[in-house]
């Protein structure tokens, strides 16, 4: 079953995937999506959609290069997570492959989430506003130790 709440790893498809809040979150740990991983990533995540109620995320920090089989997966996954009345997001896009998606159109069926605070808005992790931890800071308070809290 897929559905869990701590990460599972998927060694053939090299993702993970998380229930995080409402959503789910799947990493793409591959740095290329061709033609295999594609149709692993459909076939293994059709069925999470509708567990899912097609609300869905998905990161693409560590993917490197995506061939069309990769990018027709992404849209094939959308169509899905709208089918169940949600929507996937894609989140830390490669510069590459974001270009690639604005400039041939493809984002009027693909939603890219670029900003960092809209991303944690989106999945419920809000941030704390810096001046808020520039006191905590000032007064020696205890932080909890975020990568949120860290970069700010």
């Amino acid at each position: 079953m897929l559905f869990l709440n701590d990460a599972q790893v998927f060694p053939q498809a090299l993702f993970t995937i998380r229930s995080l809040g409402d959503r789910m979150v799947i990493k793409l740990m591959c740095p290329s999506v061709r033609e295999r991983q594609s149709s692993v990533l459909l076939e293994q995540l059709s069925e999470t959609v509708a567990k899912a109620k097609g609300r869905m995320v998905l990161e693409l920090s560590e993917v490197q290069s995506c061939s069309c089989a990769g990018i027709n997966a992404m849209m094939e996954l959308s169509k899905q997570c709208r089918a169940e009345g949600g929507e996937l997001l894609l989140v830390q896009v490669p510069e590459s492959l974001r270009k690639l998606l604005v400039h041939t159109g493809l984002t009027r069926h693909l939603t890219i989430v670029n900003h960092p605070s809209k991303v944690r808005e989106i999945l419920g992790q809000f941030a704390v506003e810096p001046w808020k931890l520039a006191i905590a800071r000032l007064l020696d308070l205890p932080l909890a130790e975020s990568q949120y809290s860290r970069a700010a």
